[in-house]
């Protein structure tokens, strides 16, 4: 059995800011950002998959079924 996991660091905002993205999207600022700074709802859906735990994932995932021969 194969796992793959991301993570993404960052902090609670004061309030939600943006549209963009779903769940904690609005709430969540990356560690990328100054503090005050965008939140994910804020970031466009390509911005964040690049840093998201999800994406980190998948690409880790990506790497393992490759080199099964998937």
């Amino acid at each position: 059995m194969r796992f793959s996991h991301g993570t993404l660091e960052g902090r609670i905002a004061a309030e939600p800011r943006g549209n963009g993205g779903f769940g904690y999207d609005p709430i969540f600022e990356p560690v990328a950002e100054r503090p005050g700074g965008r939140t994910l709802g804020e970031w466009t859906a390509e911005a964040k998959n690049g840093i998201s735990h999800r994406g980190r994932a998948a690409r880790r995932m990506h790497a393992i079924l490759a080199e099964l021969g998937f």
